[in-house]
């Protein structure tokens, strides 16, 4: 423990901070005097031989206010020999943001690489734990002198001392200012480290000397400091002076350091161990080669080993400082063992560093020229935290754990090469945004406690090229108690004796779609906290004083009885008939009529509600409550006590009233509504109030009202009279201890918070805002808005709305989602839901890991296999109680699930086939997968039946720095004896590339490329077009499309974020091009056509006008950046679309004004002519006024805007239209679209889309949790998708079971010519008899009831057969196709092959 006696000596004896800083903050003008905030450079703290090298006052400095602190900047002392200079200066512990200051003022360094340097920062515990290598001022203020740049050091750790190091490269190292803040205080996992020179003394970065009691058996020591080329070379090296001595022994020798113990029940506790090296001797690989094992001293399981190190080769040469990091190591003993056991010559070790794990430091870079956009790459790393999340503390704890998930973070860097280099993030930095305080480690998903109230959380991503990019969102937690209420409904139907009957989920499942879940259990739910039920909890303070009933209005209550019984929202007991259909919050009764009611599906008709919650009352007084109805039957319950009890019988609206005595604060509130016809104007219903007078006796002392029992016999259902209007006194809606109101936000639209719905989860009847209650007789009475109305989180009931499907085939398997309210009650999830299924054959409970997302509104999981064939009922348990119930069918008739297999594409040896930086995939009419790459490439790969891939064929570079975005087959190509392969093909980010004008923003083409062609597999055989725009960003040329015709569509990105370009925004400062943000088509049906692009002016492509090239013309417009289209088989274009992001540039909300930008998800779109999607462009603004204004609402705007059929994830690109007939034809002429995976994962949507009619059937849905940046069907029903940053393509093969033979998968190509003539190939099931080929095996082929001509068989299994199209028919270009053998003939839904216009 002398160790850490040693760090806690040395954090107590800080010196204090001088007078000009305050204890947070050091603010200090290096080399300069005081000014301002600025305090003067301290001599004291200052390390190695350094000069000042001042300029006049009178130059300015650019991009600063505080020009006085880089007019003396300091400087180290010797040029390039130079030994490292810095400074050491104490702080008080705690974390850090560090800003070192720096700018070019000496005229000899005026151009690249004329000084470059390493900065080394860290503290003299841990020592120089974060370096920036390779500083260029000039280089990095974009070759810009006398300009200010600042490096950023973020969650630095400070124990007490910081330490500075400058080490120069070319010249000597400069420095003008230091900036420190701290943000937050010491954690406690930095309470210990260790440093030891082995074999050297003590140096000034915190390593202490060596001690007897750290070594353990014989081993000596070795000093480099005569050696003139080791000093030279390591001095200069972070820590370089440890490099130059090193202990070392024949054999092995060990060592020993104590460390303060770990804890074994805490994952998160743990060491960095980073050990030291250097070659000084041998001088080439293998000379020196030994094993390092090290762990705890007592526990040898918790070892690890770094075997054979070779410190020349790892190093890369002799006198070459290499680290070796092992990250999370555990010691409970107290002892770190480090044991050195030679393999080649004598194993050695020069020093060691023992830290907390977890404690990054992350470095930005800033500029107004790097931030500008200006710098080529420099913003390619983009930060993408979460949406503003919202979270309940069910615990009443003050906190919650809530988690972040920022794997949408993404970079887009791209080097062409070679080698070929993509952007990828490599570290998130989670902090909060206003104290600086991290969150976690390097993680793109983080769970972390957060109090009550709104925090802003601040994520900072780094990319693989050091690259930093920041972006913030918020999370707000709210106590259990939200504002509003929570409304129950139930469907009703009406009795022979004319009363209301409530019907089950059940008998109303023809309205409802549903399937369900997998598994076993692995965690039930635990108790229902019910509250508390002591009578004597009752607010009795409570009084009806004004009549809630007479004589006639009991008399109208008995023709329409309520079908409810009041339970105060406790529903533990409630029995089956009475539990409800839907749930959702609402924030205040207040509809005015039946589109003011949530969507479902059984309102149209007789319905009831149960609104349960409470009033919150900001004072005791006496109030009148009106409730105005329609012909309704309404029943108002306050703390248990009927106060109004009325209906309206003739079907007009009535308006009546009750006159109550209630207490400051909560009061238990219940209003039971029937609707007992099919009337519309039944459906108004509206709760208002007033205050009248003083409360008749103090809170706490009035009397409960006298309540005629028979009064209440009248209107309860007889069965359910005996609960009586007391139910409250049993079964208290709030207890003793009743929590504090949730925050009162402006999103009061009943969907809990989420901004993105609108009443699809709740209801639009919100309430006026009311931030008083109107007083007196004649006042005006209020609505009750969300400011007096209160409910419970954690007693909502769980209510299963909706199934994803009907039923199952026995094996199960398939995905299933239950959507409903109150399907999560708690902060453990996992825990505290379950689903049951229930039949006669048996029962299924899934819960815990079975569930594989469980939020408040949906379950998901895979269906568990059952015994035999039957309905069973399906419902939800959590610990507020048991939900409705559902059938669900497990039948083998139904449906089977829709289930892919992942692999990815292998060589024929098994292992993986690698391709880098693929961009889009298709399939070719030869059944070869075609792929392009950033670099210019396309490869043609020969697949076999069990992908692997058999050849490999690299086309030649279609050009110099040329990206390929899209690829595309011409159907009128079909029986062209080769193939003829259509790409795009883009320079992005040219400036960097060094263009500019026409040569930079209309340098995109489509090219084509054919087989054996200039010696290549694939060779260049011409530009089709030139002159299309690319923006100075990655918006290229994307996807492209061909129609009947044979007219090619092209999805041409954005050069703005949202339709404003300025100079300095991050998409490039290039305003829009004519066919910029655009679908264009090109005419390539025309016998003259032109593709030639050319514009009257380079200098302004906002004001450019095409003088050439009119058979490209624009086609629909407001597209920001599609990446991914297709040509359905019903003739329709769908597309992707990227959504803008934060900080990229302004949105255009006229032709000459803005507003700033957000983060906005992606869309999938129906692109029709002349239609606008929302991304405004101000050049073609000018004759179609529409264009200049940005839109992105869900509904069309006839003439206007073109909304989206859905919204998906960012960065969601690639789309295919799935053709086979897999699944039981469930997928057939479904749009499939896959989100780019930045992680090795992603996300695929499925647009469900009718085989017969081509209509959409629903929004998108996510159907598998994995993709790629774009995707292809193979002919098997295959989908096959390329992963960028892994370098492979990802291969999802459909998992079904075996259809009844013959059975038809896919004809290839499913497109050809009107005329026929062309091969396709047929994939199936069963197809021909191998055995009998040659004896009438062979099947006959129908297409359209025209036979397709030389049937071929293809392979041995009989999957496979070829054959040549017949001529179609003009009137009926989708036909189907039929396979017939021994009489049998294949199944066919919907349309198999389609032929073209010609």
């Amino acid at each position: 423990m002398a160790l850490v006696a040693a760090v806690t000596a040395a954090a107590s004896g800080v010196a204090h901070l001088p007078a000009t800083a305050t204890a947070q903050r050091l603010r200090m003008n290096v080399g300069g005097p005081a000014w301002e905030e600025w305090a003067a450079d301290k001599a004291e703290w200052q390390v190695g031989e350094t000069d000042v090298f001042p300029v006049a006052s009178t130059i300015d400095i650019a991009a600063t206010t505080d020009d006085v602190v880089y007019h003396t900047c300091r400087y180290g002392v010797g040029g390039d020999f130079a030994p490292a200079w810095g400074y050491t200066i104490p702080l008080p512990p705690g974390v850090y943001t560090l800003k070192l200051l720096f700018a070019e003022t000496y005229d000899g360094a005026w151009q690249t690489g004329a000084r470059v340097f390493d900065i080394a920062v860290g503290d003299v515990a841990r020592g120089l734990v974060a370096v920036e290598p390779d500083v260029d001022i000039y280089a990095e203020a974009q070759l810009q002198e006398n300009t200010a740049l600042v490096k950023t050091f973020t969650n630095l750790v400070i124990n007490g001392t910081l330490l500075l190091r400058l080490y120069p490269r070319v010249e000597s190292a400069s420095l003008c200012g230091i900036s420190a803040d701290r943000v937050a205080g010491l954690p406690k996992t930095q309470l210990f480290s260790s440093r030891v020179n082995w074999g050297g003394a003590a140096t000034d970065t915190g390593f202490a000397a060596e001690t007897p009691a750290l070594l353990v058996g014989f081993s000596e020591t070795q000093s480099d400091y005569g050696n003139a080329d080791a000093v030279i070379a390591l001095s200069r090296a972070v820590d370089g002076p440890v490099y130059l001595t090193h202990r070392y022994a024949v054999g092995d020798f060990s060592l020993e350091l104590p460390v303060v113990p770990t804890r074994t029940d805490d994952d998160d506790e743990g060491y960095t161990v980073t050990l030291l090296f250097a070659e000084t001797l041998f001088n080439g690989s293998g000379l020196r080669v030994f094993d390092v094992i090290l762990g705890d001293a007592v526990n040898e399981s918790l070892r690890v080993t770094l075997p054979r190190v070779d410190i020349w080769t790892e190093a890369g040469g002799l006198y070459r400082p290499l680290r070796r990091v092992v990250d999370n190591m555990a010691l409970p003993s107290g002892r770190l063992s480090i044991f050195l056991r030679g393999v080649v010559e004598n194993p050695l070790i020069c020093g060691t560093v023992v830290a907390a794990s977890g404690q990054d430091v992350f470095v930005s870079t800033s500029s107004p020229f790097f931030d500008a956009g200006l710098a080529g790459f420099d913003h390619q790393a983009h930060s993408v935290p979460p949406a503003p999340l919202t979270a309940i503390d069910y615990d009443d704890a003050g906190a919650t754990a809530v988690t972040l998930d920022g794997s949408l973070s993404h970079s887009h860097y791209f080097d062409a090469g070679p080698p070929v280099v993509t952007g990828s993030i490599v570290r998130h930095y989670w902090a909060n945004a206003e104290t600086g305080a991290p969150f976690g480690g390097n993680q793109s998903v983080v769970t972390a406690r957060f109090p009550l109230g709104v925090t802003k959380v601040q994520l900072t991503v780094t990319d693989n090229t050091g690259q930093n990019a920041t972006d913030t969102t918020t999370v707000m937690v709210l106590p259990p108690l939200l504002s509003g209420l929570y409304a129950y409904y139930y469907p009703l139907e009406e009795t022979a004796d004319g009363r209301l009957r409530l019907m089950t989920s059940a008998e109303v499942a023809a309205a409802l779609a549903g399937q369900q879940p997998e598994g076993t259990t692995d965690g039930a739910p635990v108790g229902a906290p019910i509250l508390a039920a002591d009578p004597a909890t009752r607010n009795t303070s409570v009084r009806v004083v004004g009549p809630a009933n007479d004589p006639a209005a009991a008399a109208a209550a008995a023709l329409v009885p309520m079908p409810l019984t009041p339970n105060g929202g406790v529903f533990r007991d409630v029995p089956l008939t009475e539990r409800p259909s839907w749930g959702a919050p609402t924030s205040g009764i207040a509809f005015g009529g039946l589109a003011d009611f949530p969507p479902f599906q059984f309102k149209a008709g007789p319905f009831a509600a149960r609104f349960v919650g409470a009033l919150r009352m900001p004072g005791a007084g006496t109030y009148e409550l009106q409730i105005t109805h329609g012909a309704a039957r309404v029943a108002l319950y306050l703390d248990g006590q009927l106060a109004l009890n009325a209906t309206g019988a003739d079907g007009s609206l009535v308006t009546e009233s009750a006159v109550v005595d209630l207490p400051t604060g909560l009061t238990p509130l219940e209003l039971l509504y029937a609707k007992p016809s099919t009337n519309s104007t039944e459906a108004v219903l509206e709760l208002r109030i007033r205050e009248v007078g003083a409360p008749a006796a103090k809170h706490g002392q009035a009397t409960s009202p006298k309540v005629d029992r028979r009064e209440v016999d009248e209107w309860l259902r007889p069965d359910l009279a005996t609960f009586g209007p007391d139910y409250g006194g049993a079964s208290s809606f709030f207890g003793t201890q009743p929590p504090q109101l949730g925050l009162d936000t402006a999103d009061d639209d009943g969907d809990d918070g989420d901004d993105g719905d609108d009443g699809d989860d709740g209801d639009d009847g919100e309430a006026a805002p009311a931030t008083a209650i109107p007083v007196g007789s004649t006042a005006e009475p209020a609505l009750v808005s969300s400011s007096f109305l209160g409910y419970d989180a954690r007693t909502v009931q769980p209510v299963v709305h909706g199934l994803s499907l009907v039923g199952s085939v026995l094996q199960g398997g398939a995905e299933l989602t239950i959507t409903g309210s109150g399907l999560v009650v708690g902060s453990d999830a996992r825990r505290g839901t379950a689903v049951r299924l229930s039949g006669s054959a048996g029962e299924h409970i899934l819960a815990g890991g079975d569930l594989q997302t469980a939020t408040e509104t949906a379950l998901t999981f895979r269906v568990p296999a059952h015994p035999a064939q039957e309905r069973v009922s399906l419902g939800v348990l959590t610990t507020s109680g048991a939900s409705n119930e559902v059938p669900f069918l497990y039948n083998n008739s139904v449906a089977p699930p829709i289930v892919f297999d992942e692999d990815v594409l292998r060589n024929p040896d098994g292992s993986v086939f690698r391709v880098f930086s693929a961009t889009t995939i298709a399939m070719g009419p030869d059944l070869r997968y075609y792929l392009t790459t950033m670099d210019g490439f396309v490869f043609a790969l020969t697949v076999s039946d069990d992908y692997a891939v058999t050849d490999s064929c690299q086309s030649a570079q279609v050009g110099a720095d040329r990206s390929i975005l899209g690829i595309a087959f011409n159907p009128a190509d079909a029986g062209r004896e080769k193939v003829r392969v259509y790409v795009s093909s883009s320079t992005i980010f040219w400036k960097s590339k060094g263009l500019d004008g026409f040569a930079g923003w209309a340098n995109g083409k489509v090219q084509t490329l054919e087989e054996d062609v200039g010696g290549y597999c694939l060779g260049l055989t011409g530009d089709i077009i030139t002159g299309l725009p690319v923006s100075q960003h990655d918006h290229g040329i994307n996807a492209m499309a061909f129609d009947d015709e044979g007219d090619l569509f092209m999805q041409v990105g954005s050069f703005t974020n949202a339709g404003v370009s300025l100079p300095d925004d991050l998409m490039g400062g290039v305003p829009e091009n004519p066919l910029s943000a655009a679908t264009v088509i090109a005419r390539l049906s025309r016998p003259d056509f032109n593709g030639t692009i050319t514009y009257d002016q380079e200098r302004r492509p906002d004001l450019a006008v095409k003088t050439s090239g009119d058979d490209v013309a624009v086609w629909a417009s407001g597209l920001r950046n599609s990446f991914g289209m297709i040509r359905h088989s019903s003739g329709r274009l769908f597309a992707t679309d990227n959504g803008m992001n934060a900080n990229f540039g302004p949105i255009s909300t006229g032709c000459t004004t803005q507003m700033v930008e957000d983060n906005r998800p992606d869309k999938i779109v129906e692109v029709v002519k002349n239609g606008y999607y929302g991304h405004p462009h101000r050049g073609r603004g000018r004759t179609d006024p529409r264009q200049c204004v940005f839109q992105d609402g869900d509904t069309d705007i006839p003439g206007v805007y073109n909304a989206p059929l859905g919204r998906v994830e960012s960065s969601t690109n690639g789309m295919i239209e799935y053709t086979a007939n897999t699944f039981a034809f469930q997928l057939k002429a479904d749009v499939i679209a896959s989100k780019f995976a930045v992680g090795g994962d992603g996300k695929l949507f499925r647009l469900a889309i009718n085989a017969s009619t081509s209509q959409l059937t629903g929004p998108p849905s996510v159907f598998a949790d994995t993709s790629g940046l774009s995707v292809a069907m193979d002919r098997r029903g295959a989908l096959v998708m390329p992963q960028v940053m892994q370098g492979r393509v990802l291969l999802l093969t459909p998992r079904a079971p075996t259809p009844r033979a013959p059975f038809l998968t896919s004809v290839w190509p499913v497109r050809g010519p009107l005329a026929g003539g062309n091969t396709v190939t047929l994939t199936g099931v069963g197809l021909w008899a191998p055995a009998a080929a040659g004896d009438g095996g062979l099947p006959s082929v129908v297409f359209g009831g025209m036979p397709c001509g030389d049937v071929t068989p293809v392979g041995t299994d009989g999957s496979t057969v070829t054959c040549t199209v017949p001529p179609g028919r003009v009137a009926a270009r989708a036909v189907r196709v039929f396979v017939i053998r021994a009489g049998v003939s294949t199944q066919s839904v919907g349309p198999d092959y389609f032929y073209s216009a010609r």
